[in-house]
């Protein structure tokens, strides 16, 4: 609701609804701002061996269910360079970011 200094006013329409809402049982469960938050269940999967954290679980799950498949892992030195439109693409690699990636 807007402040009371704006003075507005509900309409008739609206205040039937609240009524009737009321009347209704007027079932509230409080803000969704204020429930706790729950981590939801990791949802099953086929390629089990895929998933390496909760995240994966996800993913993967909406990967099959619109009947697609995940990509392979990408190496070390493929993770280093980044995307391909970058102007240092053509770059060689350095080797300590590629030892770093592949230690996580």
């Amino acid at each position: 609701m807007p402040p009371p200094k704006a003075g507005k006013k509900l309409t008739p329409t609206q205040l039937g609804k609240l009524r009737q809402w009321i009347n209704e049982g007027a079932a509230w469960s409080g803000h969704w701002a204020f429930q706790p938050p729950t981590r939801p269940a990791t949802p099953a999967v086929r390629r089990k061996g895929w998933v390496q954290n909760s995240i994966d679980a996800f993913v993967l799950a909406r990967l099959e269910q619109d009947k697609l498949l995940p990509q392979v892992e990408a190496d070390p030195c493929r993770l280093c360079q980044g995307p391909l439109e970058s102007k240092e693409a053509k770059a060689p690699v350095n080797v300590q970011k590629v030892e770093a990636v592949s230690r996580h």
